[in-house]
């Protein structure tokens, strides 16, 4: 049967293997006696009462404490006007037909307060139907389980109807308030502008900032001093930038272990074409420059390049390609220009 979930159930009771062995044993009853395969589920929670035990069904007050135990039960419609109530502990079963309340003794216990509830919402002008129900509580007695049942339906006879009743008319005032707003858009517009001045008149505290005109900062930058430097990178994918003097001096040397050399200055930008059709920009700033033997650092950390997947099909600078015409050529003989 549909028992609530374990997320539902560690949400409410803080676990869920307990209490869903509790819920099931509840299905497992209800679908043995009303021979239904699928239900509804409550939980009500419990309550001690310090003082004044009972009075308030009787009108009077009482301090109540709560309890970390609840009743469940499991419900479910059954198609006819007869409403069938089981509780653990408690052997009596309570039958209210909902079309002969007239019979129902008063003053007998849960099957007076079951029929009056259902008096008093038919009152309301809502359907009531048919139902079955059956009720598990967590270390409660037959008579402790049908007294949390009573104080929860004394609430919806007598003593409480005339509070129900001023509820229902408030609820009818602000349905009718709420279509005026939805209705008219300068309504509208007059709520809006009185909630945003109550939020002004809360809120609002003074400016602690002033606001003034002043001079423009302006930080200039220190200038970088251009040189001629020279860009290599290993068949590893290590690359590093080193001075032009050095890289003349061991020219056959690098031209030899370096897979990848190029000249360029120490503002350029590099541009890698690979493989996969992608363009990669590197500032030559952002390269180490370092001597002849360091090892440098992996291109992919600069940029995006992924020597794995893709290779350089040409290497050069963003200088050099301004003002030219670049043609793009596939395997499949496709051709582009830009």
């Amino acid at each position: 049967m549909n028992i609530p979930n374990k997320n539902e159930l560690t949400r409410i009771y803080g676990e869920a293997e307990k209490s869903a062995a509790r819920f099931q044993a509840v299905a497992d009853h209800f679908a043995e006696i009303y021979h239904h395969d699928i239900a509804e589920f409550f939980t009500a929670p419990g309550r001690t009462e310090i003082i004044g035990n009972h009075t308030d069904h009787n009108g009077g007050r009482v301090i109540a404490g709560s309890i970390d135990m609840d009743t469940i039960g499991a419900a479910y419609p059954n198609n006819s006007s007869v409403i069938r109530i089981t509780s653990e502990g408690y052997d009596k079963e309570v039958v209210v037909d909902i079309n002969d309340l007239a019979s129902v003794p008063k003053a007998q216990g849960t099957v007076s307060l079951v029929a009056g509830m259902v008096e008093a919402i038919q009152k309301f002008g809502f359907k009531v139907a048919g139902f079955e129900e059956d009720a598990k509580k967590l270390h409660f007695t037959g008579r402790q389980a049908s007294a949390i049942l009573e104080m929860r339906l004394y609430k919806l006879i007598g003593l409480e109807i005339l509070a129900l009743e001023k509820e229902h008319r408030e609820t009818l005032k602000k349905i009718a308030e709420y279509k005026k707003i939805l209705g008219s858009r300068a309504v509208m517009n007059q709520v809006i502008k009185d909630d945003l001045a109550a939020i002004k008149a809360e809120f609002a505290i003074p400016r602690r900032t002033r606001i003034e005109d002043g001079a423009e900062a302006v930080y200039v930058e220190n200038e970088i001093s251009v040189q001629e430097v020279v860009f290599v990178m290993d068949r590893f994918g290590y690359c590093k930038l080193l001075d032009k003097s050095t890289y003349e001096r061991n020219q056959e040397t690098v031209d030899t272990e370096q897979v990848h050399v190029l000249r360029c200055l120490n503002t350029d930008k590099i541009c890698l074409f690979s493989s996969a059709g992608v363009l990669h920009q590197i500032k030559a700033l952002d390269i180490p420059s370092g001597k002849l033997r360091d090892k440098g650092v992996p291109i992919e950390n600069l940029s995006k390049y992924d020597g794995r997947n893709e290779t350089i099909c040409l290497l050069t600078t963003a200088r050099e390609l301004k003002g030219r015409i670049l043609l793009f050529a596939t395997r499949l003989a496709m051709v582009k220009h830009a």
